[in-house]
């Protein structure tokens, strides 16, 4: 008799402990006072579950619950809970509870029947997802756990499913040529039925590019690119607050020249690669001397045409300084011109430029090469004249910006007659 009421007793104990483990108001309860209290391992004990999307942090506990507090209106949400708990058998399919923006949070829910006798429940987190977009193609981002390459800017990417709260996200553009990386706050009370649409801005910047030889290859802080200025149009994306250096090599048969290098950042909007125009017209020569109308505008027949024109006066004036821009002033050149100068002034020497022609022009890393061919109508003091025609050549070298005399490298009289 005594054991066998000791048995009912012990049976009586199982039986009411399993009801109450089972009781699903019992479970609302202990949820509503870890939500109160911020009590994150016990809201951690209650919710958690073996789900490969979601992780199941400290922090996020955390955030899950600084949002709760702030986002839902915890006394109806925690009322509507108790409700469906307190006559769980009344549901046919229990209602989730949400934030005040209508995103579901929980979801009270049956399990098995334990011992084919006692029905279980829990309380199921509902997860946010999201999706994220970029204004830039190849950006990798960075949230929590989770990373995605956003590959194309006109998709939107699935990054993953979230518990709601406040979020930090990299995001970052690599390139051979420049490194982009921002920050962003995600806030999931700004999501919809329970998703989040996010726009990653990037700041950066498209700069527009243009040359006066689109054929040219575009160079990024001294890296080829492979694409000419034709191809490419616009170069980017840089960041707004950094820089890079451009500059632009064009290349035939006869040599290879570049621009000048220009440091853009992303307040600029364009960059112009000029190349020199006198090298262009050096790569090109064999082609100008075909075409009379390209040969007579010419930079560099206009160039030799006046540098030789100003010479003569020069001479007559006995004046250095009407020669003296247009000479390297650390060329031979420009020691020997002061020199000839003295002399024809000292001989009463006076000359006429009658006629100049280039018959080559080459382009080298040294400079530029100019071959003429020129005809003097010459006036001596003793009262006597002569014609003669001349082959010279001269090195032209860059000064800044512009092309200097460097030196007369050779002079050689063709025909000399009287006039």
């Amino acid at each position: 008799m005594g054991v066998g009421l000791l048995l009912l007793c012990c049976i009586m104990v199982i039986h009411f402990t399993l009801l109450y483990r089972s009781d699903p108001e019992r479970l609302v309860f202990q949820l509503e006072t870890a939500v109160k209290e911020q009590n994150v391992k016990q809201f951690i004990d209650l919710l958690k579950k073996d789900n490969p999307h979601l992780s199941w942090t400290e922090e996020n506990a955390k955030r899950f619950l600084q949002y709760i507090n702030e986002e839902a209106d915890v006394h109806q949400m925690f009322a509507e809970l108790g409700k469906q708990a307190h006559n769980p058998e009344g549901y046919h399919l229990f209602s989730p509870v949400t934030d005040r923006n209508g995103n579901d949070l929980f979801i009270l829910a049956k399990g098995e029947k334990k011992f084919g006798i006692y029905q279980q429940y829990s309380i199921e987190v509902i997860p946010f997802r999201l999706l994220v977009s970029c204004n830039l193609d190849h950006v990798h981002v960075k949230i929590d756990q989770k990373e995605k390459t956003l590959s194309d800017a006109n998709e939107k990417y699935k990054i993953g499913l979230f518990f709601p709260g406040t979020y930090k996200m990299t995001a970052t553009y690599q390139s051979d040529y420049t490194t982009i990386r921002k920050n962003f706050t995600l806030d999931f009370s700004e999501a919809h039925k329970n998703e989040l649409d996010y726009e990653a801005e990037m700041e950066a910047s498209f700069i527009s590019i243009t040359s006066n030889v689109e054929e040219a290859e575009l160079f990024v802080n001294g890296k080829p690119t492979g694409k000419t200025i034709h191809e490419i149009d616009s170069f980017g994306p840089i960041d707004e607050n950094g820089s890079v250096t451009l500059h632009a090599e064009y290349q035939n048969k006869n040599g290879r020249i570049k621009t000048d290098e220009v440091t853009v950042s992303g307040a600029d909007e364009e960059a112009d690669l000029e190349f020199n125009n006198m090298e262009i017209e050096a790569l090109h020569w064999d082609k100008i001397v075909q075409d009379g109308e390209s040969y007579y505008n010419s930079t560099i027949k206009w160039f030799m045409d006046d540098y030789l024109s100003k010479a003569v006066s020069s001479y007559n004036e006995g004046d250095f300084s009407i020669i003296e821009p247009y000479l390297d002033e650390n060329g031979p050149i420009f020691k020997e011109l002061q020199k000839y100068i003295q002399h024809v002034v000292s001989e009463g020497i006076k000359e006429n430029l009658v006629d100049v022609q280039v018959t080559n022009c080459k382009w080298s890393d040294e400079g530029i090469t100019i071959l003429t061919q020129e005809e003097y109508d010459i006036y001596y003091n003793d009262g006597t004249a002569k014609k003669k025609k001349f082959t010279s050549e001269y090195l032209l070298k860059r000064v800044g910006d512009e092309y200097k005399i460097h030196s007369l490298i050779n002079t050689t009289v063709l025909s000399s007659e009287d006039l």
